[in-house]
């Protein structure tokens, strides 16, 4: 059943763009459990969570979303770090003989993930509560609850400022990730947080690399160097 709250977001979305209409909703979102977001699908509300407001309200994203609506019905796309899996989902409802995969090794967040493809009646959506990366193995990452999205593995010699915890990470290799891809168009994103080359040369050393038509990836240089990278 919906709150009063939830009841009056729906009917205000629905509504043609008028001023106003959104700084309307972003009132209403934290008084509810879940609601509509900017890019169309349900999701469950974090009202101390920047990500999930920026998710909501559509604040960033529209170029990965106009690639996704462009993608055939049968593709694939490969959401690694999804966060609460918005993009997962526009694609999902997108790719109707197709399928999605999302990653996120955040357990917490990944809870996040189950609940809105429930909420959206998704069956082409697999959730993996974990990250891709070199090798399979634990690592120790810092995540803070007031913006999920800046959640970071922690390197050598850092210490975190923000909430600790321990996620598994594995290759692409041991999840068969190539044969999932084979023949068909595939749009892969890459949100890492600065581990955006490692999750490259996992998906290049399986093979899966070779099947991807387009990779969306973040690019900043102050997070690859973390990782002795650069973004040449």
């Amino acid at each position: 059943n919906m709150s009063i709250a939830e009841w009056l977001h729906e009917r205000m979305f629905k509504l043609p763009a008028f001023r106003g209409k959104w700084r309307i909703l972003r009132f209403l979102i934290p008084y509810c459990n879940s609601v509509r977001s900017a890019y169309g699908p349900y999701l469950s509300v974090r009202p101390q969570d920047a990500t999930n407001m920026f998710s909501l309200l559509g604040s960033y994203g529209y170029e990965l979303h106009a690639l996704i609506q462009r993608m055939p019905i049968n593709g694939v796309y490969l959401d690694i770090g999804a966060n609460t899996g918005v993009y997962a989902l526009v694609a999902a409802e997108r790719l109707k003989r197709g399928r999605a995969y999302a990653f996120e090794p955040n357990s917490e967040i990944f809870s996040d993930i189950v609940r809105n493809i429930s909420l959206n009646n998704l069956s082409n959506v697999t959730a993996f509560n974990f990250g891709i990366g070199s090798s399979t193995r634990l690592v120790e990452f810092e995540f803070r609850p007031d913006h999920s999205g800046a959640a970071a593995i922690l390197t050598t010699n850092e210490t975190s400022y923000a909430r600790s915890a321990t996620a598994l990470f594995v290759s692409a290799q041991s999840i068969d990730l190539e044969r999932r891809l084979e023949n068909k168009t595939v749009l892969c994103k890459i949100d890492v947080e600065g581990a955006e080359l490692q999750v490259l040369r996992s998906l290049s050393d399986c093979g899966a690399l070779a099947h991807i038509n387009q990779v969306f990836v973040e690019i900043d240089p102050k997070h690859l160097a973390r990782f002795g990278d650069e973004g040449k």
